[in-house]
């Protein structure tokens, strides 16, 4: 009778998690994926030759062959 209860718990759990982890993952993904981006725009304009597209400020652009 232990086993069922534990199982029912266990269940319970499994299935709040089911519900609630989509959620959490969009919410993290939709967080993190700005600041992704923001970094990668400032941190790619110093090493690649030219800055990129994603650069949401206008920093010059650095030609290795000029």
């Amino acid at each position: 009778f232990t086993n069922l209860s534990q199982f029912a718990i266990f269940w319970q759990l499994f299935l709040s998690l089911l519900l609630y982890f989509p959620s959490y993952l969009f919410i993290s993904i939709s967080f993190i994926s700005p600041l992704l981006i923001s970094l990668t725009s400032y941190l790619t304009p110093a090493v690649s030759p030219c800055h990129n597209s994603f650069c949401s400020i206008d920093i010059p652009c650095y030609k290795i062959n000029s």
